[in-house]
């Protein structure tokens, strides 16, 4: 299995941000290649459908963002794929909520 590291992407300011870069802090992060089309292909979409052309690390960001605005129980959890199976709870979950 190929992963890649956040290391391995080129990263700059981003053009227009209402954080301050001295606020930032530099993770390492693996992925796999997957994820990394995955991630190519958000940024690719959002470019040409009449969007803005946006860099991995800022839909990293939003995804940690809209992550943060859930309400994930994380007691107890033992690997990545149970708190995954608990973020995909608390995203259904606020839907409902919604409604």
């Amino acid at each position: 299995m190929l992963i890649y590291r956040v290391e391995d992407i080129t990263m700059s300011k981003p053009k227009s941000s209402n954080h301050q870069l001295d606020d930032m802090h530099r993770i390492p992060a693996s992925f796999t290649k997957d994820m990394m089309e995955w991630l190519d292909k958000v940024a690719r979409d959002a470019k040409f459908s009449g969007g803005a052309s946006l860099r991995i690390t800022q839909i990293l960001r939003a995804l940690v963002k809209a992550g943060m605005k859930l309400d994930v129980d994380v007691s107890g959890v033992k690997d990545e794929e149970e708190l995954l199976d608990r973020i995909i709870a608390a995203i259904q979950k606020k839907g409902k909520k919604k409604r």
